[in-house]
């Protein structure tokens, strides 16, 4: 039988440690915590090196005797993380990192690699490999980071995350298995991205609050999943599970498996979460800037990217655009 959880992930005690509105946990960093960290690890970087290679877990667990032992000067600081770790949304602000031109970007995919020339690339990943560590776990092959960043390929594109625009709602690996968590951390800000979070709580209590409960059952019943190119890479899968698991795209496409009315009410029901998707007020709406880290629940939210009204699109051709670390997660169980 089906059950609604509906423990509202808005309701949690005010801690002093800066929980704030919509279940969004946010960490301030203190100034000079920060300032020690680079230092620390910019001393260590050599200097005259052309070509850096991309960071590894190996690179980032070689100093974290020298964070663990920065932290413990930092009782808070160290005191938020650890309260921190049950929350679905969590972003940390004020990590201090050597500012990168934006005429450093790379504008087209193919020119990924000239990023890891930069020094100041290679103090950023290990600034965020340490404290992500501290939420998620990194990938123990290969390089550790992903760069997320507009390309002149995909100029246009509304389900690319190397998109200059917006991106429609979704989780990461939607079409295939679900991420745990998305950690993203940010080199380069641009206020025409804004990224924004909605939690499966907050689309539940939409449909209870609008009368529209019955239909909540059709979301949990087997959709083929259709995801470009590649189809059926999960053969089948559910949008909405008893755990308040999610697993939905708006530019994806999920056909009922089942036939006659309950078909008729599971269409009824996707067209009933995209309009909901329009209606609900995100529980994060944030711009990233240099040095936030944003640490999501990759199960159970959905997020997307938009550009605020009357700002125009990123525009890597112009030099307007964006640079991410989005970390290389092990990967999440299947729903």
């Amino acid at each position: 039988m089906f059950r609604i959880f509906t423990r509202n992930l808005f309701s949690s005690t005010q801690l002093s440690s800066g929980i704030i509105n919509h279940g969004v946990f946010t960490i301030k960093v203190p100034k000079e915590f920060s300032k020690e960290l680079v230092d620390k690890i910019s001393s260590k970087i050599p200097s005259g090196v052309k070509n850096f290679k991309p960071t590894t877990l190996q690179n980032i667990n070689s100093q974290q005797e020298m964070f663990d032992d920065l932290l413990e000067k930092f009782p808070h600081l160290k005191k938020q993380i650890a309260d921190s770790k049950d929350s679905p949304i969590i972003l940390m602000q004020g990590l201090q990192i050597p500012q990168l031109e934006m005429s450093k970007i790379p504008k087209s995919k193919y020119q990924e690699d000239e990023i890891f020339k930069n020094p100041e690339i290679k103090i950023s990943e290990i600034v965020a490999g340490l404290v992500m560590q501290k939420f998620v776990n990194i990938y123990k092959k290969g390089q550790a980071f992903n760069l997320i960043y507009p390309t002149i390929e995909d100029i246009g594109r509304t389900d690319s995350f190397a998109s200059d625009r917006e991106l429609s709602w979704h989780n990461d690996g939607w079409g295939s298995c679900l991420e745990k968590n998305v950690a993203l951390f940010c080199v380069v800000g641009n206020d025409s991205a804004i990224t924004e979070v909605i939690t499966s709580q907050q689309i539940i209590d939409y449909f209870v609050e609008n009368k529209k409960e019955r239909l909540l059952k059709y979301l949990t019943k087997n959709f083929h999943i259709y995801s470009g190119a590649e189809e059926f890479l999960v053969p089948q899968g559910q949008i909405l599970d008893e755990k308040n698991n999610i697993r939905f795209s708006e530019y994806g496409k999920f056909e009922p498996l089942s036939h006659g009315e309950d078909r008729k009410l599971s269409e009824e029901a996707i067209k009933e979460l995209k309009i909901a998707l329009k209606k609900i007020s995100p529980a994060l709406s944030h711009s990233m800037e240099n040095g936030d880290i944003l640490i999501v629940d990759n199960l159970q939210n959905l997020h997307r990217r938009i550009t605020p009204e009357g700002s125009p699109s990123m525009d890597p051709s112009r030099g307007s655009s964006r640079l991410l670390l989005r970390a290389n997660l092990e990967e999440g169980s299947e729903k």
